[in-house]
């Protein structure tokens, strides 16, 4: 979404259309059109991919770089993962960068220009904006969100462990008594504790876990969207999803971790 959003925005700005390569994986097997309503300016090429495929791909494609070869062949300018950090240390302007060449191929997950409002071109397809309005409809205006990575995120598990957003949801009872939470997790055993102790100050959203579905991958995004409509979000360490909630709508992030 990042990587996208940067891109639309400049293709925006030149009245330019945007190609979008979509690849479905183990990790997002899902197309962008089961998720979003697709801008009148992105062009979406969705390609079903397993995970080997994407690991050989991605492996060819930064090697082959390495040794001057860009692949797919045919643009005027290439910029991966690597690339883009670079550029974005030397505070390069990617708006000039890419107006000096007739095609770019981007390939990345970074997010490498802001426009005025942040996902403004996204918008969840109407089945999942249904959901998503039935869900916040219930929320008061103290519902805070809490994003608990779980899963493959390491750095997640070690640094936001659940004692320390249980200590800081306590804290936002303290501050506001009648404060509700929206609870957002990829674990079913942290998402119960919290209905224990808490009770009825929770709320979620029963989901599919698995990122290889379609209805999983449909699920995170309810989850996404009822999290970025909360009053602020307590979010997991080193996770992009807790920073994509808050910037959606633009609301406060506080990061739950130790050090």
């Amino acid at each position: 979404m990042r990587a996208i959003d940067s891109a639309s925005v400049l293709a925006d700005l030149y009245n330019i259309q945007l190609t979008v390569i979509w690849e479905m994986s183990f990790e997002l097997n899902c197309s962008f059109q089961k998720l979003f309503e697709v801008p009148h300016n992105i062009d979406i090429h969705v390609y079903p991919i397993n995970g080997i495929v994407k690991r050989a791909n991605d492996f060819i494609c930064r090697n082959a770089a390495k040794a001057g070869i860009y692949l797919p062949i045919g643009y005027h300018r290439y910029l991966y993962d690597r690339e883009i950090e670079r550029l974005m240390n030397i505070n390069t302007d990617f708006k000039e960068l890419i107006g000096n060449y007739r095609s770019v191929y981007i390939r990345t997950v970074k997010r490498f220009y802001y426009g005025d409002k942040l996902f403004n071109n996204f918008r969840p397809v109407a089945m999942l904006r249904d959901t998503i309005n039935t869900l916040t409809c219930n929320f008061s205006d103290n519902t805070i969100g809490v994003h608990i990575r779980r899963k493959d995120n390491i750095k997640a598990i070690q640094h936001s462990p659940l004692k320390i957003f249980i200590d800081q949801m306590n804290h936002e009872i303290g501050v506001k008594p009648q404060t509700m939470f929206f609870v957002a997790t990829d674990s079913a055993k942290d998402e119960a504790s919290l209905k224990k102790i808490f009770g009825d100050r929770i709320l979620t959203y029963p989901k599919v876990l698995e990122r290889d579905s379609e209805k999983g991958i449909q699920d995170a995004l309810i989850d996404l969207y009822c999290l970025s409509n909360t009053k602020k979000i307590l979010g997991s360490y080193y996770s992009s999803f807790s920073e994509v909630a808050a910037q959606i709508n633009d609301i406060e992030l506080i990061q739950v971790y130790q050090s």
